[in-house]
């Protein structure tokens, strides 16, 4: 992780780290989607691999 100046390097071969990450990982996530669905906020399923413009393109179309 890099911010700044200031760098951390973190080990991420013992697999307990992993699987403890990803664990609090899943737990954040869920509550967010619980939050947003109490609230009744729409949540776009968008990912890094492909092009965003094409993803809002094709969810935002779909939706009408």
């Amino acid at each position: 992780m890099c911010e700044g100046d200031r760098q951390l390097d973190v080990d991420t071969s013992p697999r307990g780290l992993r699987d403890r990450y990803q664990s609090d990982f899943a737990q954040r996530r869920a509550a967010a989607r619980d939050l947003a669905r109490q609230r009744q906020i729409p949540v776009l399923p968008l990912d890094t691999a492909t092009d965003v413009s094409a993803q809002l393109r094709e969810l935002l179309g779909k939706r009408r």
